[in-house]
């Protein structure tokens, strides 16, 4: 346990410098103040950070995350939020305890394979994807089909 504490701990700030880099700007309409756009995106950089790295998660953590990347213009975070959210939904909501909810005794599977196995590599998998999307593309970058500007005083 306390390895995971200390993993998790470390990966925190880790995706937190990644995010920042990589989120997109706001996409609210009518605000003039940069610095309340730019606390958009250290809002869901945090958010982000913490889910992502966080040892123990419900899919109901998550409102978290959304609440703040709704506040940025679009981006592929938004469908890696959407795949970790799916994922804990459907191995925490209809898994919970299917003995103590009253469900038949086939559906133990849900918890013994999709809660303890498929889960974890699922929501791994996802953490990599996040890692990646952030470290290799920034908001910043060149949007495709557009050519490169020209320097200075130089011709077209």
């Amino acid at each position: 346990r306390s390895g995971v504490r200390l993993g998790s701990g470390l990966l925190t700030p880790a995706l937190l410098v990644l995010l920042l880099r990589a989120l997109p700007r706001p996409h609210v309409g009518g605000l003039a103040d940069p610095v309340g756009d730019e606390t958009f995106r250290v809002a869901a950089a945090l958010a982000l950070a913490w889910l992502f790295a966080a040892p123990y998660a419900l899919p109901w953590y998550d409102g978290l995350g959304w609440a703040t990347i709704a506040l940025l213009a679009w981006s592929r975070f938004d469908g890696l939020l959407l795949v970790r959210t799916g994922v804990l939904a459907l191995a925490y909501l209809p898994a919970r305890d299917p003995r103590n909810a009253g469900l038949p005794h086939d559906l133990d599977w849900l918890v013994t394979v999709v809660r303890a196995q498929v889960t974890p590599w699922a929501l791994t998998l996802t953490l990599i994807a996040l890692i990646a999307a952030a470290a290799r593309w920034s908001p910043r970058a060149q949007a495709p089909g557009c050519s490169p500007r020209a320097p200075a005083g130089s011709p077209r």
